[in-house]
């Protein structure tokens, strides 16, 4: 998969795998490579590009057997996780089950709200803490 040359046919094949995996993994892949693509976003500011991303990410989701060649098979690997960051709106369906991934909160908790309205927080009491030692 990580060879196919064009993006097309590459998600269209990727797509028909990912539909024979278990909902939950199915939910955990698209939270996962939905969040690595959004962090990717910013690669001008954290130095993780997809391909960097993958290099990292690779070896866990898509782990080498032991009697593969590493060298060769950890570069298709890496290639068919950028691709996966990259193309992610495209493999995984977001009509289906389960949580997404929401790239930007759309409200706070209730309870946030109450502390921030609150006149006093926990850090204005300008007295030092002294931890109490105990023999």
């Amino acid at each position: 998969l990580a060879k196919l040359e064009s993006k097309h046919e590459f998600v269209v094949k990727v797509a028909g795998v990912v539909k024979t995996w278990p909902r939950p993994v199915f939910t955990v892949m698209r939270y996962i490579f939905s969040f690595l693509n959004h962090l990717s976003e910013y690669s001008d500011e954290n130095m993780m590009d997809p391909y960097n991303l993958a290099i990292c990410f690779g070896p866990t989701l898509v782990p080498i057997p032991a009697e593969r060649d590493q060298v060769q098979h950890q570069n298709l690997v890496n290639e068919l996780i950028k691709n996966f960051i990259i193309f992610h709106e495209d493999i995984f369906p977001t009509n289906s089950q389960g949580t997404v991934y929401e790239k930007y909160i759309s409200s706070e908790p209730e309870f946030v709200r109450e502390f921030n309205n609150e006149e006093k927080s926990l850090f204005d009491d300008e007295t030092d803490y002294e931890p109490e030692l105990t023999d």
